[in-house]
């Protein structure tokens, strides 16, 4: 499975996105600033 990170700071916002994400068969995650999406995205790679 796709996934997606969405950082965004407007919760509303971010979750209208990830209802139409997940529609279309993706993993969504969100965090709501640049620094805890780094941070997310680090932890969340595979190499």
């Amino acid at each position: 499975m796709k996934r997606i990170l969405i950082i965004e700071d407007e919760k509303k916002i971010a979750e209208v996105v990830q209802s139409y994400l997940v529609r279309e068969g993706y993993e969504v995650n969100i965090t709501h600033n640049g620094k805890k999406g780094f941070g997310f995205m680090k932890k969340s790679l595979t190499i």
